[in-house]
């Protein structure tokens, strides 16, 4: 068996080695994100989404520390139960076009489908 987290499309849960893996319900929103565009580069702005709440006028900026803080805590989450590097958890880039966006996605054999 792999080192990977496993995605069960059928009851819509994530399982590592047999047991069920609870995340608090921002950091499984996330981690549900990037599993659904898993092997794609997705703008960091489009994670934003998650994070912002329509019924409240928060700032740009509040959105941002709430996104980068979420994805900071789930990537040392996978890290420490993969035994992977930080780095090869999320992997960023700069968008070809225009370098100021950042993209993100979640990196190979991290999580599999069954």
């Amino acid at each position: 068996m792999q080192n990977c987290i496993y995605y069960d499309k059928e009851k819509n849960f994530f399982k590592y080695k047999n047991n069920p893996l609870f995340l608090d319900e921002t950091l499984n929103k996330l981690f549900f994100f990037l599993t659904e565009h898993q092997g794609d580069y997705i703008l960091l702005e489009d994670v934003n989404l998650l994070f912002s709440n329509a019924d409240t006028h928060e700032s740009y900026i509040t959105i941002n520390k709430r996104r980068d803080k979420a994805i900071k805590d789930l990537v040392f989450k996978l890290s420490v139960l993969l035994s992977k590097d930080e780095k090869d958890i999320v992997l960023k880039r700069k968008n070809k076009d225009d370098k100021r966006i950042i993209e993100v996605k979640l990196a190979k054999n991290i999580v599999k489908f069954i």
